[in-house]
């Protein structure tokens, strides 16, 4: 249900410091290759730059070193363009569930170490009024948007708006239940997974996006944060063809916080229509 029950009205065109958006942030969780040291020297610049200072690393081994020491279950075991991504998976797995047992946080910021926190440059909002016009019954807030394909047109869903559902991307705001039903889901014991995904009566192969929003509680999509153009992928055999859309996407979304950003309305962007 949407939360109809606004105080006020944002006025648009404001300046604001980055102190002032970002009062009440939430902590950034990320994953990282142990060989991605730029990545992480990338991710602390901009931490630096907006003063971020609540934020935790989860450093993994590419699947192909862990392999012999985890066990995954589930449909598409079998199947190499899920392997593939386990390693993915089971990273990010591993940094919810060590936020899960040390922190006290209603909520947090999951997401990798491409991750790009540009648009706060062009927010005429603070972070508190973002959280209060979310939906009543939000739980996991899929915090970007690849469409695909996408194409050099662009495409009608790459706006900034609040919508229902989930798109392709991983990162995301997440609450405390929300994060402990995944994990209660995924994680069946030391470094062993099962890892299936149904939805209703349908059963989706067990890739990161399926696997995050799908079946485990309600999900809304605001593209608040885009990948880093300029770092390539460190995901191996990557389809041509959705790294293209993956690209495209981001860059329409960047460009709408660039030009929209400073004068958007908040409250109209956070109402779904």
């Amino acid at each position: 249900m949407q939360n109809w029950f606004i105080k006020r009205t944002v006025p648009s065109d404001r300046n604001l410091s980055y102190e002032e958006k970002l009062k009440n942030f939430p902590s950034v969780n990320y994953t990282s290759l142990r060989e991605s040291v730029d990545r992480r020297k990338f991710m602390q610049e901009q931490f630096d730059r907006f003063g971020i200072t609540n934020t935790s690393i989860y450093i993994t081994e590419r699947y192909t070193e862990i392999a012999d020491y985890v066990k995954c279950t589930g449909s598409g075991s079998d199947n190499q363009w899920v392997t593939l991504q386990y390693g993915t998976i089971i990273s990010h797995l591993n940094l919810m569930k060590n936020w899960y047992v040390s922190t006290n946080e209603e909520y947090a910021i999951f997401c990798e170490d491409d991750v790009s926190f540009e648009s706060i440059e062009h927010w005429n909002f603070t972070w508190d009024e973002f959280v209060e016009r979310l939906p009543n019954d939000w739980e996991c807030i899929q915090l970007t948007k690849v469409v695909a394909p996408c194409t050099s047109a662009g495409d009608s869903e790459l706006k900034i708006k609040l919508k229902w559902g989930r798109w392709w991307g991983s990162y995301s705001l997440i609450k405390r239940d929300y994060v402990k039903r995944l994990l209660d889901k995924t994680c069946i014991g030391y470094n062993e997974y099962h890892l299936d995904t149904i939805w209703g009566d349908m059963e989706y192969e067990p890739i990161i996006e399926n696997l995050l929003y799908l079946g485990v509680g309600t999900v809304y999509n605001f593209p608040m944060l885009v990948e880093h153009k300029e770092i390539p992928t460190t995901f191996l055999h990557k389809l041509e063809t959705s790294n293209e859309s993956q690209e495209l996407s981001h860059k329409f979304i960047l460009e709408e916080w660039r030009t929209r950003g400073r004068t958007l309305s908040i409250d109209e962007v956070m109402t779904i229509g």
